[in-house]
């Protein structure tokens, strides 16, 4: 069963690329978030990617939040 979807998109300040992903889930509704690569790591159980919820309503939101650099290699 499908629950949802997941798109590469380019930021438009010139960031690089993230993914922006859909979840619909029973009596829970639509969760939206982005997810990007961390460049700046301080140790080594630092996550390689970081995930933001957004309101899907407002689409102003899925650039806030955002590192200043990420790297733009989604390995999948």
């Amino acid at each position: 069963m499908k629950i949802g979807a997941g798109w590469i998109k380019e930021s438009k300040d010139g960031k690089g690329r993230y993914m922006s992903c859909v979840i619909s889930l029973p009596f829970l509704g639509e969760l939206a978030f982005t997810m990007y690569r961390v460049t700046k790591k301080d140790k080594d159980s630092s996550p390689d990617y970081e995930i933001h919820w957004y309101d899907s309503k407002k689409s102003k939101a899925v650039s806030a939040g955002m590192p200043d650099k990420f790297e733009d290699n989604i390995p999948f």
